[in-house]
């Protein structure tokens, strides 16, 4: 039978969020994951944001807009019957915020689908930061949500103090308690912790929770009478109009109680910007310093892939970067090339409510210059990786070009991840982005490309076209990814599989098992490619 699991909470609790962490989780061990989004409102933003967990092992259906009960438990039903027969054996469930969950255990007790679908565990998502008092419809919904949950789990908890997670706590009771449900959590059954240093153990206890048979006193009241959406498109916003037109709209007492906003709106240089409030935006306290940077991701997989990787950055004495270097020594990344300096502060990323703000500009990653590299850790390295992120003009762009001469002199293979769409961010014109790419793709040895890196780079996805102009300098190996596959190429041989979880961290690491020197990547044979990517 196929494992169905709730993800419950109220709106703008962080069950998205949740969501993605959480899916990532269950790919990673093998299942098979459907995502099934259900939004309140007409157009289903919360579908968009699951995006990027998508692949071979996750999909999505969506159930968008309110609608009577009737209606929204046939949907929700023909949803789970068409699921049923695409052979997933993992079902996450995000309902609307305003969600009654006794539709869903109704559900699931009708035939055919109690045949095919087995409950598996309730997480619900409450707030750290709840407010003190809430509609008695949000108290209702905030006691029913939770009261069969196997286990809750605090959003924003590393905002919270000890006082205000425990008040959350209290909160919760006492919705319980007005809601005449039986139900209390134990002290274990509610997990308050930063949600980045949640670990596999912490999610395996989550997708093994239960749930609990609770019920509670029924308040009946017209959904469409209590909660209100309302969608707006093509409003042509600058991020800064929209900024402030979300503040007004939690401010403006003619709005009235405006308990979310969530949507996207282009920004320069082609990129999209997520919104997502679920309070005004007071988002200097809802951000959260978050550690990481591409390099230190790529650094952290290699390692925990049982590769030795080092990061060469430089990051300012402060907090930030502190911070990072214990993090990245705590998950086995070689620290000891990290540069500190008093001059200039780490770069940060401020996200809340899956928003980001990038104070890049000025601070101590631009201004490692080539001259504090030193050549001696490329000697017995197997291989020097980057991305465009780091080559906009400044010292750093130079600190690349002395590193990829010093690489190359020590015989290491030199990998280029161009991943534009997710440097355009740090980039001031996407023009002068693509610009540096193409200037820097000839440098590389070995190229990691997406698809979007071709359509920004040459105007169009036509691999084919693009290989004749990519094969020049140094190149001798290609990969490139696909929605569902990895193709590799030499100039003279290709191979292709499905794509999986095969990571470019994945492949240098096979790579570097295969103890491949840079002469030999021309000669490789397709049973070699098909054993780096396979």
């Amino acid at each position: 039978m196929v494992q169905v699991d709730l993800i419950t909470g109220f709106l703008g609790a962080g069950k998205t969020t949740f969501l993605r962490r959480y899916v990532r989780y269950l790919v990673q061990q093998g299942h098979k994951v459907c995502i099934l989004e259900n939004d309140f409102g007409a157009v289903n933003v919360d579908a968009m944001l699951v995006q990027e967990v998508l692949g071979p092992g996750c999909d999505v259906e969506t159930i968008s807009g309110g609608c009577d009960c009737d209606t929204h438990q046939r949907r929700m039903r023909t949803k789970l019957i068409a699921m049923a027969m695409r052979g997933f054996d993992r079902v996450v469930v995000e309902p609307s915020g305003i969600f009654d969950v006794d539709e869903f255990f109704d559900i699931l007790r009708d035939d055919p689908l109690d045949r095919w679908y087995q409950l598996g565990s309730v997480i619900a998502i409450v707030d750290a930061l709840l407010p003190e008092t809430l509609s008695p419809q949000a108290e209702y919904l905030l006691a029913s949500e939770t009261m069969n949950a196997g286990r809750v789990l605090l959003s924003r908890a590393q905002l919270a103090a000890p006082a205000q997670c425990a008040a959350a706590a209290a909160h919760l009771e006492r919705a319980l308690e007005a809601a005449k449900s039986s139900r209390r959590f134990a002290p274990g059954e509610i997990l308050a912790k930063d949600w980045d240093a949640l670990t596999d153990a912490d999610l395996a206890a989550l997708a093994a929770c239960g749930y609990r048979q609770a019920s509670c006193e029924k308040l009946h009241f017209d959904q469409h009478a209590a909660f209100t959406s309302l969608c707006f498109l093509e409003l042509h916003l600058t991020p800064e109009q929209l900024q402030a037109a979300a503040q007004r709209l939690f401010n403006a007492p003619e709005c009235g109680q405006v308990l979310r906003v969530k949507g996207f709106a282009p920004a320069p240089a082609g990129v999209w910007l997520e919104l997502n409030a679920a309070t005004a935006p007071e988002l200097t306290e809802t951000f959260r310093a978050q550690t990481g940077g591409w390099g230190a991701g790529f650094c952290r997989q290699y390692a925990a892939l049982g590769g030795q990787a080092a990061l060469l950055a430089q990051l300012g004495a402060d907090p930030f970067g502190r911070k990072l270097a214990a993090r990245l020594a705590g998950d086995g990344v070689d620290c000891s090339l990290l540069c500190f300096t008093d001059a200039f502060p780490t770069p940060v990323v401020f996200t809340g409510a899956d928003t980001a703000l990038l104070y890049r500009a000025h601070t101590a990653g631009l201004a490692l210059g080539p001259e504090q590299l030193e050549t001696a850790p490329f000697r017995g390295a197997s291989a020097f990786c980057f991305s465009s992120a780091g080559l906009v003009d400044s010292p750093l762009r130079l600190a690349h070009l002395e590193a990829l001469a010093a690489a190359r002199d020590a015989g290491a293979l030199c990998c280029y991840l161009p991943r534009l769409a997710q440097a355009a961010p740090y980039w001031p014109q996407r023009e002068a982005l693509c610009q540096t790419a193409l200037q820097f793709l000839d440098r590389a040895d070995v190229l990691f490309l997406e698809e979007n890196d071709l359509l920004l780079l040459f105007g169009s996805r036509e691999l084919r076209t693009a290989l004749f102009a990519l094969f020049t300098g140094h190149v001798q190996l290609i990969f490139f990814y696909k929605k569902d596959r990895i193709l590799a190429f030499t100039r003279s041989v290709m191979a292709s599989a499905a794509k999986k979880d095969q990571s470019p961290a994945l492949v240098l690491y096979r790579m570097e098992k295969m103890m491949l020197p840079v002469s030999a990547l021309p000669r490789l044979k397709e049973s070699e490619l098909n054993a780096l990517i396979g």
